[in-house]
Formats: C-alpha cells, sequence, structure tokens
C-alpha cells in the first residue's frame, strides 16, 4: 500500500506534507482527474481552516488545478474498501495555498503543529498488546493515513523497559491522566492520545482520552471498519487541537 507519510519521520510532520493529499479517483481522464484535485484541494483547506466557510475558498476548489505544483496516480492492491484502486498524490503549491488561505476571514490553524503522542492499545479476543509497529502494520498504517488526513503530527513511544515496567496495558485508555503525564514526561508533548481499538467480528470500536495542556477529553467511537474508526477519531482530535492553537481571522 502506498502511504507518502510512512516516507517520513512518524516523530513529525514537515510543513509540506499539510499541502499533500491523496485521494481516490475512478480514472485519469480530465474529468475525474479535476474532480479528484478539487477533493484533494478541500481536504488540504480543511486541515487549516477551524470552522465556516469563505466564498473566496470555495470559488478556489473549481480551479484546483491552479494550485497544483505536481500530482501523480498510484495504482492500489488489495484494498478492497474502495471502488476505485486508483489513487491520485497531490502536492499543492505552498506559497499560492498560503496566500488563498491569507485572503480568507476565518480562524485558521497555522503550519506550526505541535507533535501528539499516541499511546495505542490493541485487543483482539482475549489478547491486549500496546500496537507493534512490526506485527500491526495496517493499523499503524490506518492510523497515520488519518493522521495524515487531518494534518496532525504523530509521536509514538518507545516502548522499551523503562515504559513497559511504568506503563500496562491496562492503563489505557487513561480515565485519569496523572500515569500517563507522567510516563510522557520524557517526550516534552503537551498532547498526549491514549486509546483502545478493540476488534469484534466485523468492526473495530475504540476508546480514546486526550489530554492538551492537561486538559483532559474522553470519547469512544461505535463499531465500524478500522479505517473509518480511526479517520472518526483524528477528525475528533483535530477538532480538539485546532481551537486551542487557532489564530484569528482577520
Amino acid at each position: 500500500m502506498f502511504c507518502f507519510f510512512m516516507a517520513q519521520s512518524i516523530s513529525a510532520l514537515a510543513s509540506e506534507i499539510l499541502y499533500t493529499a491523496e485521494v481516490f479517483t475512478q480514472s485519469q481522464s480530465r474529468e475525474d482527474r479535476n474532480k479528484a484535485l478539487s477533493e484533494a484541494l478541500e481536504q488540504v483547506i480543511g486541515r487549516f481552516v477551524i470552522a465556516g466557510s469563505d466564498i473566496t475558498l470555495i470559488a478556489a476548489l473549481d480551479n484546483a488545478a491552479s494550485y497544483v505544483d505536481q500530482y501523480q496516480y498510484v495504482q492500489m492492491s488489495g484494498d478492497t474498501s474502495k471502488k476505485s484502486s486508483l489513487k491520485m498524490r497531490v502536492i499543492f503549491n505552498k506559497d499560492a495555498l498560503s496566500s488563498l488561505l491569507g485572503s480568507s476571514n476565518l480562524a485558521m490553524w497555522g503550519e506550526k503543529r505541535d507533535k501528539t503522542l499516541v499511546w495505542l492499545v490493541v485487543e483482539e479476543g482475549r489478547k491486549q498488546t500496546f500496537v507493534d509497529s512490526d506485527q500491526d502494520t495496517g493499523i499503524e498504517i490506518a492510523l497515520l493515513d488519518a493522521a495524515m488526513a487531518s494534518g496532525i503530527p504523530l509521536l509514538f513511544p518507545l516502548m522499551d523497559l523503562e515504559e513497559k515496567l511504568a506503563i500496562s496495558v491496562t492503563d489505557i485508555p487513561a480515565t485519569s491522566p496523572d500515569k500517563i503525564l507522567a510516563v510522557s514526561e520524557r517526550y516534552a508533548v503537551a498532547n498526549i492520545l491514549s486509546g483502545k481499538l478493540v476488534k469484534r467480528r466485523t468492526c473495530w470500536r475504540s476508546e480514546w482520552t486526550l489530554t492538551v495542556n492537561s486538559k483532559t477529553e474522553q470519547w469512544s467511537e461505535p463499531c465500524a471498519d478500522l479505517k473509518a474508526n480511526l479517520m472518526s477519531t483524528m477528525q475528533r482530535v483535530y477538532k480538539s487541537l485546532s481551537v486551542v492553537y487557532a489564530v484569528s481571522g482577520k
């Protein structure tokens, strides 16, 4: 599976990634290409705009090609969740898009994005384990794809001996942030997300705790396919973080 986010350091989100989007398309025809470019631009704009709409930004969607630096098609394989197996990766021109966003009166979340530390437990049957990049590749990729879509840089814990002695799967998600905050001090982050993904027969449900500057929010996601669950999760995280880090409109 193609995942541009995986080509970057998972501990940081380069500003260029904020201007990159991946969308599915039916074909390489001009009509489908323009539709995909518009969808990609809408995705990127959505990473910056906190709430509301602006006529200038809406109009830009019909002329998305003028903001593109480059695009390429990637043939997917083994993904039956989409009708199309063709994905388009689009990189928008940072200066042109920054100028477009700057013309809006809407509140924005700028390029500076503090990392969010993720403590994630996976439960399948009676087995509970911290997510392992070697064994849980599909879960990690789905999480990173969802994070990329919302423009959220993630940081994963080392899970070395020190951390394994300090925290266990039963501590996740954190109903009280104290223990998580203590074990997370070494990373010097303000945003900490802890969650548990639970595999059911045909879907995944999840529970989450997000701590931002010591303020805690908890929620759960209903049973859905893995990608949909994590996409909804990251959209919720984006909503919470963007309000904290918003830059007021003009």
